[in-house]
């Protein structure tokens, strides 16, 4: 602009009037007024988030029908990896674990059944102290009988016979209270050995239920890794958008950590433009600029768009990018987002642009 206005100069002072003069006069005051309506420009390219899929097994990918440029939902099965080797042995797992649960349920129900046993025959264990309790009341009134007859006897009033008598049914009554005593503590230690027996099969159901469920433990986590493995088979889309490169075929064998595809969501698009450090005093986070796309030729598109991130740090300015400042080696990356109506696609050119009220 100040080549043109030296122009300018010259052909207003110089006294002789030249279309060349004129010419320059023109074409700067249209310059000057072009420039009056923007601001600061800062080109770069559009770019969107990408996610690069792969897969998370071993095996032949039986299906994957999506193309590139089909567009897919966010979760959505896009490829399918052999599983039939791991769905057989789940199977088998599972069949295992059904009969765990079958042996638990039969020891379970057998110390259960061990255990009532044990009880009723301790409840069969005689009191000896209720039992033999008539008896014993019955020799307490045979030794008050007797002292009564001693005491009749000493008086003249009873004979020796009667004493006798007595004596002798005290001593008919403590063998039959002896002998019964022993009967009943025979009986209780028979029916203690038979609880006993009854406990020891109750502890050995206890312990077999117990190696059942370790069993159980062991199964439960393998059949989960087996499960997640199998779903692992199922290639699905993290986000919904559009198979912008597809790796693999149908057919063809993956391993965990091959590429099967790249998705990005084209909806959710932005301008990468880069600023020079004096561009940045001009920006901030949530600002609205005005963002242009060149489709080549003098086909342009004018968006709305707005700041989502400013790089903290600086770098050196990529080749393909020029900026207001030519001497400028460092700029700072601006991350603008836009609305895309379908005709935005990545790596095209675009520039934003900070109009003088901004």
């Amino acid at each position: 602009m100040k080549a043109f206005t030296n122009v300018h100069f010259f052909a207003l002072t110089s006294g002789k009037p030249s279309l060349i003069g004129l010419f320059a006069t023109i074409l700067c005051l249209a310059l000057t007024a072009c420039s009056g309506g923007e601001g600061d420009v800062a080109e770069g390219t559009f770019e969107a988030t990408e996610v690069t899929v792969s897969a998370e097994s071993n095996g032949r990918i039986m299906m994957f029908d999506a193309e590139e440029g089909d567009e897919v939902k966010a979760g959505a099965v896009v490829a399918r990896i052999d599983d039939v080797q791991l769905v057989l042995q789940k199977r088998q797992l599972e069949a295992q674990q059904a009969q765990i649960v079958s042996q638990e349920a039969v020891t379970q129900s057998s110390q259960e059944a061990t255990n009532s046993q044990r009880e009723a025959t301790l409840a069969q264990s005689p009191d000896i102290t209720v039992q033999a309790a008539a008896m014993e009341q019955q020799l307490a009134n045979l030794r008050y009988e007797k002292g009564r007859v001693e005491r009749l006897l000493a008086d003249g009033a009873a004979t020796q016979k009667s004493l006798d008598d007595i004596n002798h049914q005290i001593a008919v009554c403590q063998k039959q209270l002896s002998a019964l005593r022993s009967s009943l503590q025979k009986q209780n230690a028979s029916l203690q050995k038979q609880a006993e027996s009854v406990g020891k099969q109750s502890q050995s159901a206890a312990k077999q239920l117990n190696s059942i469920r370790k069993q159980a433990e062991v199964i439960t986590p393998q059949l989960a890794q087996l499960q997640d493995k199998i779903e692992k088979c199922e290639v699905r889309s993290p986000t919904g958008g559009t198979i912008l490169v597809k790796y693999k075929e149908a057919g063809e064998l993956a391993t965990p950590g091959t590429p099967l595809f790249k998705v990005a969501d084209m909806n959710k698009i932005y301008l990468r433009a880069y600023a020079t450090s004096n561009q940045l005093e001009n920006m901030k986070i949530g600002q609205k600029v005005k963002v242009v796309a060149d489709y080549g030729g003098d086909k342009q598109q004018e968006y709305e768009g707005r700041i989502q991130s400013i790089a903290s740090q600086s770098e050196f300015t990529p080749k393909t990018i020029q900026t207001s400042d030519s001497r400028a080696n460092l700029v700072y990356a601006v991350k603008v987002a836009v609305k895309n109506d379908g005709r935005l696609k990545i790596g095209l050119q675009g520039r934003m642009i900070l109009t003088k009220s901004e």
